[in-house]
């Protein structure tokens, strides 16, 4: 198992014995950052159909909980993607070409 983990280039899976047999597998550091992408992607998406969209409907499109989708709005916003204008209620979101 080793082996074929290495193979495909991906980091080596723990193992503990202990109490029980446990196996441990990784996920490639990419598959993270790639997640994260398609959830921007999906969001700003989101935002460019239907600006006045709620948080919650965007954590229903996305699957993640309200909070998930606040910091990720958060973190657009910082990097001037997103945009709030007007107020919480009544306002609505701008997303940046590009």
């Amino acid at each position: 198992m080793k082996e074929a983990m290495r193979d495909a280039g991906l980091k080596e899976p723990g193992f503990d014995t202990e109490s029980f047999f446990t196996v441990v597998f990784y996920k490639p550091e990419n598959a993270i950052k790639k997640t994260r992408e398609k959830t921007r992607e999906k969001i700003i998406s989101a935002i460019r159909e239907d600006p006045i969209i709620t948080t919650e409907k965007l954590a229903k499109i996305c699957s993640l909980t309200i909070k998930g989708i606040e910091w990720q709005i958060s973190k657009l916003k910082q990097e001037g993607i997103l945009k709030r204008v007007g107020p919480d209620k009544g306002g609505h979101w701008e997303a940046r070409e590009g």
